[in-house]
């Protein structure tokens, strides 16, 4: 049946493939349905229920069609489907586009990504998209009235319409960016993120051990590391409330804390003020704290909120790592992290269930505990972790755009460009480092006042020293701002734009800088997957400008080393610094 359907497309023309399932996790949800759509040169439409057809009738057909590089296929939202697909044993290779990625790379600033509301937005009356809406009501409402959220148990007649429509949609809108946005920048830009689907596919279905036993005894451990710190802030009497549970909330709202900490307990920062948010509410982070506590040295308050300062952290830990990791690997002792290329409007991936792209560096504090949570079962097998952090890409990269020959030079002899930057302006290193990275992300006095504790104008004299040192960098700047001023977006090294109105200029160099180290760190993936085919060497997990893989022992670290590296067209080298771990990630081998 299949068979005979798929040989009327035309292989000149895009074909859409859509898959239906019972939920939106690809580790415990299944396939009921697909619909392949052309509108070009002759409307054909094909829909199969594969609960209701014979998998002789369909399977092969699919795999080879799927697998056949003549047909450009296209998706949207591919990888949640590709994914569905390899628990079918079916793996999309060659020739195929994501529509979703293709309308976020025309306008990152969409406010929506959902394909019923981006053709609402492109094709405004339309009474297709009217109908399709409508039938979307339709579905849902028939799914409540069953009292399910499993489309297989949707009127199968609803449920083609649905489906079909889908595909019709993906082609108009794919049809549509083509005509009025592309150009060869976004295609580069485009080629990388269509290659990256394969990669994150094939990583995202493989998941990650996670040690349990050891999960549930840091969990415990956290549990009485903020039974203990409320503890302590009990038995200071400096709370309106003796109810540990009413304290408790009082830290974990910046609302509550900002009026005990200035309005009952009239305590003010270094300066003698009091600190405010942007939007003009009292702001109790952890710089506003910090500050307010080094001016209120050996006071009972400045003891409460350096034990709250404690208490945040642990919850911290709790809320955003332990207990996201827990709920999803005590199901199936893994965790499947989604990331996602199409949320972050600089090009870094995004990820969730759980965030991976959050875990804390290994300096810092609690990031050896939390990467030990990481677990590699295959190290008796002869498997090791193998970890690859570009160092300083950031700089690196702002050197190159600056052309600023003081930086690459700095570079090119391998120093360490913060305490090259402390040296040149009499400060700590630690200063150095937070002037470096606030002048990438588009800071000015303000905020480098705010960051490092200190008055505006001495603030203001620092970053006025940088800028007499490094003239370079302020040019970029402002070539940054003319370019905004004209086109209305600047674009990174590889064509990704970032769309921007000229009073927010200022975030427009990290953009650049930000968004190329996004891509160097994807083609690196893009590289070592096309080497080893997620076999010999599997991606596990990116963090950031960071590669964690799995490997054998003491085996083609070199090789990895150099794909990794291989970026000669830039200024300056873009290293690597690698670490090696054996049974868990974050206690070095």
């Amino acid at each position: 049946m299949l068979e005979k359907q798929l040989k009327e497309l035309n292989q000149a023309f895009p074909t859409c493939i859509d898959v239906e399932t019972t939920g939106l996790k690809h580790y415990n949800s299944k396939i009921f349905a697909f619909s392949i759509v052309q509108l070009k040169p002759k409307h054909i439409k094909i829909w199969v229920h594969t609960d209701n057809t014979p998998k002789e009738l369909w399977y092969m057909p699919l795999k080879m069609f799927l697998a056949n590089s003549r047909y450009k296929k296209l998706w949207f939202n591919g990888k949640f489907d590709w994914l569905m697909l390899m628990n079918e044993g079916i793996t999309v290779v060659n020739n195929h586009e994501d529509v979703m990625i293709k309308a976020h790379l025309c306008n990152e600033n969409l406010p929506s990504l959902k394909l019923k509301k981006l053709c609402d937005k492109f094709f405004p009356g339309d009474t297709n998209i009217i109908k399709l809406l409508e039938l979307e009501k339709r579905v849902k409402e028939d799914l409540a009235a069953k009292k399910t959220d499993n489309y297989a148990m949707c009127d199968h007649k609803l449920m083609e319409e649905y489906g079909v429509g889908d595909g019709e949609l993906t082609l108009k809108l794919d049809e549509y960016l083509d005509h009025n946005y592309w150009c060869d920048d976004l295609q580069k830009v485009f080629n990388i993120e269509n290659q990256l689907l394969e990669v994150l596919t094939k990583m995202e279905y493989d998941g990650i051990d996670v040690d349990i036993p050891y999960l549930n005894k840091m969990n415990q451990g956290f549990l009485e590391k903020r039974s203990n710190t409320l503890n302590k802030i009990m038995h200071i009497d400096a709370f309106p409330t003796v109810d540990i549970e009413e304290v408790a909330t009082i830290i974990n709202s910046s609302k509550k804390l900002g009026i005990l900490v200035y309005d009952n307990w009239g305590l003010r920062n270094e300066q003698g003020k009091i600190n405010y948010t942007k939007g003009g509410n009292y702001c109790t982070d952890a710089d506003a704290i910090r500050s307010v506590i080094a001016a209120n040295k050996g006071t009972k308050y400045a003891e409460v909120l350096r034990i709250a300062k404690e208490y945040v952290s642990i919850e911290h830990m709790l809320d955003t790592y332990i207990n996201p990791y827990l709920e999803n690997a005590l199901k199936f002792g893994k965790v499947y992290p989604w990331y996602n290329q199409t949320v972050t409007v600089t090009g870094r991936l995004s990820c969730w269930n759980p965030n991976m792209q959050n875990l804390p560096k290994k300096e810092e504090k609690y990031g050896d505990e939390i990467r030990h949570i990481i677990h590699n079962p295959q190290y008796k097998d002869g498997v090791e972790f193998l970890d690859n952090d570009y160092s300083q890409i950031e700089l690196r990269l702002e050197a190159h755009y600056c052309r600023s020959d003081k930086m690459i030079k700095a570079f090119l002899d391998g120093k360490d460009l913060h305490q090259e930057t402390a040296d040149e302006l009499d400060l700590s290193r630690r200063d150095a480092k937070d002037i470096n990275f606030m002048i990438i992300y588009g800071g000015g006095a303000r905020a480098l006042a705010a960051k490092l504790g200190i008055p505006y104008e001495i603030a203001r004299q620092y970053l006025n020293n940088y800028f007499a040192k490094r003239p370079e960098v302020k040019m970029f700047a402002q070539q940054v701002q003319q370019a905004i001023n004209s086109k209305g977006y600047v674009k990174t090294f590889y064509g990704r734009r970032r769309r921007l109105e000229p009073k927010k200029a200022y975030i427009g160099t990290n953009a650049i800088i930000q968004g190329t180290a996004a891509e160097v760190l994807k083609l690196a993936m893009i590289r070592i997957y096309r080497e080893f085919n997620q076999d010999l060497v599997k991606i596990k997990a990116p963090i950031h400008d960071e590669l964690l893989m799995l490997k054998p022992i003491g085996e083609y670290d070199k090789q990895i080393k150099e794909l990794m590296e291989d970026h000669d067209t830039f200024r300056v080298p873009l290293p690597i610094d690698s670490d090696t771990f054996k049974e868990h990630w974050g206690l070095a081998g």
